[in-house]
């Protein structure tokens, strides 16, 4: 029983923090690289990811076009991160992930959706990918 009102409050915090509507599942969302993100996998299958981070304010504006100086980010992600960015192919929905996580790390069900859900805000509030929600059927009158 509270595990299943933890998830509740989880799923709350998660359709807030991505978004979605309160109708929606928030793991049938489908995640998406962001234009101008590029990865690279290291020798030790760790993912490393680059993007420019966008100037902000007039003077860095100006300083990126005329100087060409563009602050480029990058973000290492761990063995788990690595996994699920590896899994990231315009088609597969954030639940497929999460069963993925739980199967490859030995997870629970809760540990995996949890992880989906943190990981995926945390990727998405970098600028790093951006989620497509299913279209839903029209309602039938």
């Amino acid at each position: 029983m509270f595990a299943q009102a933890k998830r509740q409050g989880w799923e709350t915090a998660a359709r807030r923090d991505l978004g979605v509507r309160p109708d929606w599942d928030p793991l049938d969302a489908v995640p998406l690289v962001s234009a101008g993100v590029e990865a690279r996998t290291a020798a030790d299958r760790h993912v490393q990811l680059r993007y420019v981070r966008p100037a902000q304010g007039r003077v860095a504006r100006f300083c990126a076009d005329t100087l060409k100086l563009r602050p480029t980010v990058r973000v290492n992600l761990d063995e788990r991160g690595s996994f699920f960015w590896g899994l990231i192919d315009n088609r597969t929905n954030l639940h497929e992930i999460a069963r993925r996580l739980a199967r490859e790390f030995g997870l629970s069900a809760d540990q995996a959706w949890t992880a989906t859900i943190v990981f995926t805000r945390d990727l998405m509030r970098r600028g790093l990918i951006q989620l497509e929600l299913p279209r839903r059927a029209a309602a039938k009158g």
